[in-house]
């Protein structure tokens, strides 16, 4: 958020409509670029646990469970697209392509932060293979590990 502020500081001298364009813009783009990766969990869940007892059920079997996670995705990354590459700003007293910077310098520290803290996490000595067992409903208890594909 820093990163953008600054950068609307200084090509578009800082105005306080410019600003909130930056800022409300960097908060729902960050908002719906999640969406990108929270809505196809629902498909891989149903895949990877398909016995897993679960009170709520989308109606339609799979077929309901696809049509439920690509309508809401597909709404998602048409958002971030035009969020993050509008056709037109002309409220805000920023150009266009200074507002498109702003948000992918944001957005690429976010993902260098991203990068960093995940290579310093497995970095951790503490931060080994954990094995944790689960009760999941009508299954019987199953030893999951981190480094089951080793």
């Amino acid at each position: 958020m820093a990163a953008a502020i600054l950068i609307s500081e200084f090509f578009s001298g800082g105005s306080l409509a410019a600003l909130f364009s930056v800022v409300i813009g960097f908060t729902i783009s960050t908002t719906t670029l999640s969406y990108l990766f929270i809505f196809p969990a629902y498909l891989i869940l149903r895949y990877k646990y398909p016995n897993v007892h679960r009170p709520y059920t989308v109606p339609g079997g799979m077929v309901g469970a696809w049509i439920v996670t690509l309508f809401p995705l597909a709404y998602a990354a048409i958002a971030s697209y035009f969020i993050l590459i509008p056709a037109t700003i002309s409220v805000s007293g920023i150009d266009r392509n200074t507002y498109i910077v702003t948000q992918f310098a944001a957005l690429g520290v976010i993902f260098l932060l991203a990068i960093v803290f995940y290579v310093w996490g497995h970095l951790e000595e503490r931060n080994q293979d954990v094995v944790v067992e689960l009760n999941l409903g009508d299954m019987s208890e199953t030893e999951l590990s981190a480094g089951a594909g080793e």
